[in-house]
Formats: C-alpha cells, structure tokens, sequence
C-alpha cells in the first residue's frame, strides 16, 4: 500500500496519519470543515502531509482511484460519502495490526469490547479498575478519548497490557469488516440514538449487534430486549439486570445491593448514585470482570466501587448548592433513554433543563418520565423545537431559554416555586447546536451554577 488518503482529521483521523505513515505510507487528508480540530496537531507532528478543503466530501469520487486506501473518521456519516466508496474504519485498521501482531490467540491480550446506547465509557472505566484490581495490567481505549491506534503505536513501543478494553461506538461498529472477536463482549442496551448517522434504528441496531461477531462470551442486559436478542450471535452468554428477570443471570439489582448469584453478601448501592455511577453500570462492569478475570471476589470488588468516582458530565452531583437545592450535571445524556433514567435515579421531584440538536429522536418516549419526576422544564431552545413540541402535546408548558445562565437563574426560580430539591441538566439532545460537545456544556451548566451560587451569597452579606 502505497497512497491513503485520510477523510476528516478530529483525533481519530490523526491516528490515522500516525499509523499509516509509520507503515511507510504518503498521506493526504481531506476535510469539509473550515476549521478542522487537530489541523495544528497534524502540523506539528506530520509537516509532510498535505491537506485539503473540500466543499463536499461527495467530491471524494473525483479523486479516489488516486488512492490505495481511503480511511474515514467515525464522525463522518455514510450518506455524506460518495455512493459505493471503499472505505476503512480505525477499528478495522486496529484489529488487523493487533492480529499481526499476536497471531497466536492463546498469547495475545485479552480484547473486551464495551459498547451501548448509554453508559458504556462508564463501563469501560469501571471495567478497567476492576481488572486492575484483580492484578492485570488494563487500558481502556477507543470511544472513551484513547484512538485505539494510537494506542497501538504506544504499546508497539512501551509494552502491551494484559487486557485491552475498547469502548466502541455504533459509528465505528458500523464500519467494521472483519468479526469482532472480542474475549468478552458486552452491549449494555439498545434503544434508537444518531439516527441523523445511521439512517433508521434497524441500522443503527445492526452497528450495535457486530459487537458479537465472532465472541466466546457475550454479555448483555437481560432488561434490554434489543441487546438480550443479539447476544445469541457469541459463544457464549452472560446476562445482568434487574434481580428476578433473568434465573441465568450472575451480577443482578434489586432495591438496595447488587449482588451475584451464589454469594451471600452483595455490594450495597448507597452512594453509588452521589458519586455519578448508575447500578446497572456496575452491575455491567462486574459482569465483564468476572469472565475477563475471575479471582476478582466481591469484597475486592466491593472496596473498589467504594472509593470508584463516575466520569464527568455523567449524573455528577455538583457541589454549590442554593438554599438546599442540588444541581445535577448529566450532560453527556443525549438521548431520551439516557434522560429518562436520569429523570428516574433523581432522588424526588426536580427542574429538568433539557435540549439542544435532536438527532431525528422520538420524545414521546420520555414524556412518561417527565410527568413522574419533573415538576417543570426548562428548554434551552427555539420555541418550535421537536422537544417543546411534545412536550405541549403531552400537557407540559415548557419555559424557554436561550443562555445557560438565563436557563439555570430559571431552573432555580422554578424549583422554589414548585418545591423541587434538585435542578437537572440531563438535555436527551446532541450539544453540537451550541456547544463544541458535552463536556463544554456540562462546563457552561457548571460555571452558571457557580455564578448563581455566588451572586446569592453576596445577597447574604449585604
């Protein structure tokens, strides 16, 4: 292979760069975006490559026969590439190295592939400590901000860990050509999400599903039906969930503890909830732990999930409060399933401030959750947004707001008016309307927080 050109440059597509120039190949790379994200980072690290601006990636047709191989970036939806187009995904280009590199299998890391409509780079994570715990060396990779060939390149030169844990999005699920053939797999839940991506929830599904492709173990939610279906495509399977649902089951929830079958001592949920980590995710991530390493016991286990804090924009209770009313950070939900289980962990009623870029979703969904939990909406949104839309048809009366600091002042105005203890950014909504993505929303929702905080506190003293 001699020429790649390299279609979008975010962090993935300087991977790419990075691991096909030190495979002796010549770059190029072509984006449709006026500033791309990494184009400085390229510059510093590849002064060689050249780049160039495309008003379409459509016009990718008038110079692929140029190329050997055209590799696109996860973020770039199929429907924007020329019909027909013959393209490679970083997965892809992962798993075909990492088998060169370890052809025999009984040799090779462990590969635990985790993905999910939501929760899985908190899986991943928690995946990862637990296996630390039991004594092997564990990276998370992937979707959770380590582009898995960069990390391939790290451990080329610094040395392999025991267990690789990839967290995998549908974008990059979808491109996969070759099974999977993860040691454990495991899809947390399935329910339509990016469908402006993929198209329609069959497709989306279908991504989700290639997870099993070629796995000894396959684990999934026994609460979830779209995941209970496809995880007959592994060896093997082992499900988690809800204590009762599924007699099969090894890590299970019931109203207090998670506990496994067989063992008399469970690991309470208290606290779980205060420090940003849902107990099905744990219950998700001992699952995958007990089949990747299975000297992990649940005292171990149990003292880890104690100390273990949730990723940020994840459920994270923030620490101002005003007059006993909390704020919750859960940016990172950006779906209606992710909203409503947030809606349901919340601990009474409270303000949710929810919208942004709604990626083709159907709401109606969530409104059940709305009407059990919320005792006011904030929309951070047009007035004729999809969101605001079903709401009025399902009798709720929106507030809109356009600011961050204008929507929070708001959500706390509501929540004294209506006796809610907590305000709760949990959108159901992509941040790209507004935001460069859900960490700097969460950050915005955050530092307005700070600021009510303060300029209350100043009233006091006066």
């Amino acid at each position: 292979m001699d020429r790649v050109l390299v279609v979008q440059l975010g962090r993935t597509g300087l991977s790419f760069v990075r691991h096909y120039r030190a495979s002796g190949c010549e770059v190029d790379v072509v984006d449709a975006r006026a500033e791309p994200a990494e184009a400085a980072a390229l510059a510093r690290s590849h002064s060689g490559v050249a780049t160039r601006r495309l008003d379409s990636y459509q016009e990718i047709a008038g110079i692929a026969a140029a190329y050997d191989e055209i590799a696109v970036s996860p973020g770039v939806p199929p429907a924007a590439l020329p019909p027909g187009l013959e393209a490679v995904g970083d997965l892809d280009c992962f798993l075909t190295a990492f088998r060169a590199r370890w052809p025999q299998e009984r040799n090779r890391p462990l590969l635990i592939a985790v993905t999910g409509t939501n929760g899985k780079s908190t899986v991943a994570a928690l995946a990862t400590r637990l296996l630390c715990a039991a004594g092997r060396r564990a990276a998370a990779v992937g979707n959770i901000g380590y582009p898995l060939l960069d990390a391939y390149h790290d451990w080329q030169a610094g040395g392999w860990p025991d267990c690789v844990v990839a967290e995998l999005s549908s974008f990059q699920l979808a491109r996969l050509r070759q099974p999977l053939g993860a040691d454990v797999a495991c899809l947390l839940n399935c329910v339509p999400d990016h469908l402006d991506w993929h198209g329609d929830f069959a497709s989306y599904r279908a991504a989700k599903a290639k997870v099993f492709s070629g796995a000894a173990i396959g684990v999934y939610s026994h609460d979830d039906p779209a995941a209970a279906a496809e995880a007959g495509a592994a060896r093997a399977a082992a499900s988690f969930g809800a204590e009762g649902a599924a007699a099969s089951a090894g890590w299970m929830v019931n109203c207090a503890d998670i506990v496994k079958r067989g063992e008399a001592r469970g690991i309470p949920q208290d606290g779980l909830l205060r420090r940003g980590i849902m107990p099905l995710s744990a219950c998700a991530a001992l699952t995958i732990a007990d089949h990747a390493a299975p000297e992990l016991d649940v005292e171990e286990a149990a003292a880890l999930l104690a100390r273990s804090e949730g990723l940020p924009h994840r459920f994270s209770m923030l620490a101002a409060e005003l007059d006993g009313l909390s704020f919750i950070d859960d940016s990172k939900s950006t779906n209606v399933a992710a909203a409503a289980a947030a809606l349901a962990a919340v601990d009474g009623p409270c303000v949710l401030l929810a919208g942004g870029e709604d990626k083709g979703q159907d709401f109606g969904p969530l409104m059940e959750a709305v009407r059990a939990k919320a005792a006011a909406v904030i929309v951070i949104d047009g007035e004729d947004c999809r969101l605001a839309t079903t709401l009025r048809e399902h009798g709720v009366q929106p507030r809109h707001c356009v600011a961050m600091d204008e929507a929070v002042a708001a959500a706390a105005a509501a929540a004294r008016e209506h006796g809610a203890g907590t305000v709760l950014l949990s959108p159901a909504c992509s941040s790209h309307d507004r935001y460069a993505d859900f960490a700097a929303r969460g950050d915005a929702f955050s530092a307005a927080v700070a600021r009510l905080c303060g300029e209350a506190g100043e009233e006091g003293h006066d």
